[in-house]
C-alpha cells in the first residue's frame, strides 16, 4: 500500500481518476443499502473506506507541488507559490513566495526587498502563478493548540498584548 500511496501522491492523473472512481463507489453503496433489495454493499463499503484514506493523506502530502489549476479553493490559506516573474538570481533563485488570493488584485504575494532587508507587498496577475503548496507546519490538532497556548503565555508574561 505504501508504494501505491507514493505513486498517488505524486501523479495528478491518479488522484482525479481515484476521485472519480470513490464517488462511483460511493453511489454503488448508497444505492445498494437504500434499494429495498438485501444488497450485499459492506465490502466495496471497506475498499470506499480504504480509499478515501488513502486519497485524504495523498492530497495532504507535505510539500506537495501542483499545477494552480489544481487549487479548488484559492481563499485557502497559508499557500506557497511559484512563479516565473519571482525568479531572482539574488533573492528567489527558485521563484517560490508566500502568498494568497485577493479578489480585484490578484496573487498577493511577500517579496523581499533587498534595500530595505523587509518584505515587500507585490501583486502578480492570475495567469502569472503557475504552482502552488499547502505548508503543513509541524503542529496539528492538540499539538497545535498547546503551541498555541504556550506561546500566548510567553507573550503574556513578557509584557505583550
Amino acid at each position: 500500500m505504501g508504494e501505491q500511496l507514493d505513486a498517488l501522491e505524486s501523479d495528478p492523473v491518479l488522484l482525479t481518476f481515484a476521485r472519480a472512481a470513490l464517488a462511483e463507489i460511493d453511489q454503488e453503496i448508497e444505492q445498494r443499502q437504500t434499494s429495498g433489495l438485501d444488497e450485499y454493499w459492506q465490502g466495496l463499503k471497506a475498499i470506499s473506506d480504504q480509499g478515501h484514506a488513502a486519497l485524504r493523506k495523498a492530497e495532504s502530502a507535505p510539500m506537495r507541488w501542483r499545477p494552480i489549476s489544481e487549487l479548488a479553493d484559492r481563499y485557502h490559506q497559508p499557500l506557497l507559490l511559484a512563479s516565473p516573474v519571482l525568479i531572482d538570481g539574488d533573492k528567489n533563485p527558485l521563484g517560490i513566495a508566500d502568498g494568497f488570493w485577493q479578489d480585484d488584485e490578484g496573487w498577493v504575494v511577500a517579496d523581499w526587498c533587498m534595500c530595505h532587508d523587509t518584505f515587500h507587498r507585490r501583486v502578480l496577475a492570475e495567469h502569472d502563478v503557475t504552482h502552488f503548496c499547502i505548508p503543513n507546519g509541524p503542529w496539528s490538532g492538540d499539538d497545535l493548540a498547546a503551541f498555541e497556548m504556550d506561546a500566548a503565555a510567553r507573550l503574556s508574561a513578557e509584557g505583550g498584548a
